[in-house]
């Protein structure tokens, strides 16, 4: 029984894979034996192919490959005040935005400062009619955002140097 239910699942799994690799992959790629259902299962990577007979590139058309170049924005045009628990970028010439939690010796846990410059750097994005895509990432290697700094945290919730 156990075994039975074994097959289906691993019959799944390949018709599954076999699907994925059909609708990424090139048409070579597709006709893999080991994607067949009906072979025995042989998991592995797929060389890919950057060729424009793949699927991808005909969805997609050309993809650039170029290096983005970034330019950092030191403050949003509403406010004269700097960004520093954040730093916000502009790809040239390729509509996206990054803004990037800038606080990593404290796992970029953010403060009310933080918050106001991701809002501010957010609304300056959302203003802008060349961004189509925003990144939001964090700097360092150990954590994307832990959240609230408890650091700063009291009893009645977040102080803020600012008192807002």
């Amino acid at each position: 029984m156990a075994e039975k239910k074994n097959l289906l699942v691993l019959d799944t799994v390949t018709r599954r894979l076999a699907s994925i690799v059909n609708h990424i992959g090139t048409s070579s790629q597709s006709d893999h034996p080991s994607l067949h259902p009906h072979n025995q299962l042989q998991l592995g990577l797929c060389n890919s192919s950057t060729s424009r007979n793949d699927s991808y590139e005909r969805a997609h058309d050309d993809v650039p490959s170029h290096d983005v170049v970034w330019r950092v924005i030191a403050s949003d045009a509403d406010s004269d005040k700097e960004f520093t628990d954040i730093i916000y970028e502009k790809a040239v010439g390729d509509g996206i935005a990054k803004i990037s939690i800038n606080r990593p010796e404290r796992r970029n846990a953010f403060r009310p400062n933080a918050v106001k410059e991701l809002i501010r750097a957010f609304n300056d994005a959302r203003h802008d009619s060349s961004i189509g895509v925003v990144i939001l990432t964090g700097k360092g290697t150990k954590a994307f955002c832990s959240g609230g700094d408890q650091a700063l945290r009291t009893a009645d919730g977040y102080f803020d140097n600012e008192d807002i």
